[in-house]
């Protein structure tokens, strides 16, 4: 049997990896830091700063009822952002430059590291974990080549970027098919960009693997994805592949649903019993009231 496996989907912004993510094996619940699912009816957690984060993380961690599949972290390029300001808290530093030698940079990819161990602690429950990132075109120089390139990467710190690809199972990068012509007058044009692709192999202009075997290029649609899952691609719906395909403005969405309440209440529980010591009654009041003001 196939254990429950890490993904990273990532890719420009708004070319549908939310709309991707929302359709893997289910229950399927957002930890949500940029309301990039507000859009669709999915259970969500809202953690839109730092300290909601890291106790609704908490809180995930000491979960063992969930009763989901799988967790989707909606993006992790946040949530770095998130653990860089609790460093910045914790050692009362203004910018993560200020500790000097680098050592703040040594700060950050420990605690990112950690992170990643603990959502095997969810991978070992039997909870499919899916993390989002945004893409960055950036200057790439490979060692026996004379010039740089650009090239799509993970809007990462370097050393984090590398370590999440070790981690993942499965690295797609997503993007719309364009083709490059020569006009009349010798400039290059794109052409398309309108179709949505999942992009399964590496490449000069990107990273991605699979340890199945997968086609190099598949529509943007889940039931493409499910050989990950120890299941039978599919055949591909024309229909449902051009929907998945086209322009998500031309898309039609599920209307919007309110935060899982049962799902926050229980989720207040335990993050008391886990801040109980460290946190005054009334920093923990103040929080319970911002998580309950969200459900309302």
């Amino acid at each position: 049997m196939i254990r429950p496996q890490r993904i990273v989907i990532y890719g420009p912004e708004g070319v549908g990896k939310t709309t991707l993510a929302k359709d893997f094996p289910g229950p399927v619940i957002f930890l949500d830091t940029e309301d990039g699912s507000c859009h669709f009816d999915v259970r969500r957690i809202r953690a839109l700063d730092s300290e909601s984060f890291h106790n609704a993380f908490r809180a995930l961690l000491k979960d063992h009822a969930l009763g989901i599949r799988t967790l989707v972290i909606d993006s992790i390029d946040q949530v770095e952002k998130y653990i860089r300001d609790r460093i910045l808290r914790t050692h009362r530093m203004n910018a993560i430059e200020d500790f000097g030698y680098g050592k703040g940079w040594t700060f950050l990819r420990e605690e990112f590291e950690r992170f990643l161990s603990d959502l095997d602690r969810l991978i070992a429950r039997g909870i499919n974990v899916v993390v989002i990132a945004h893409s960055a075109v950036r200057k790439y120089q490979p060692p026996l080549a004379e010039t740089a390139y650009d090239r799509y990467s993970l809007k990462l710190h370097e050393s984090n970027s590398g370590r999440l690809k070790e981690w993942a199972d499965a690295v797609l990068f997503l993007d719309w098919e364009t083709r490059v012509l020569d006009s009349r007058g010798g400039k290059p044009r794109g052409a398309g960009g309108r179709t949505r692709m999942i992009h399964t192999t590496h490449s000069a202009g990107w990273d991605a693997k699979v340890r199945v075997n997968l086609p190099e290029k598949l529509p943007c649609q889940f039931d493409a994805l499910k050989p990950l899952f120890g299941g039978q691609q599919g055949e591909v719906n024309t229909e449902a592949a051009a929907a998945a395909s086209a322009p998500l403005q031309e898309q039609e969405s599920a209307p919007p649903t309110k935060l899982d309440r049962e799902l926050y209440d229980k989720l207040i529980d335990a993050i008391g019993d886990l801040e109980k010591e460290a946190m005054t009654s009334r920093s923990l009041t103040r929080m319970t009231s911002r998580v309950r003001q969200a459900t309302t």
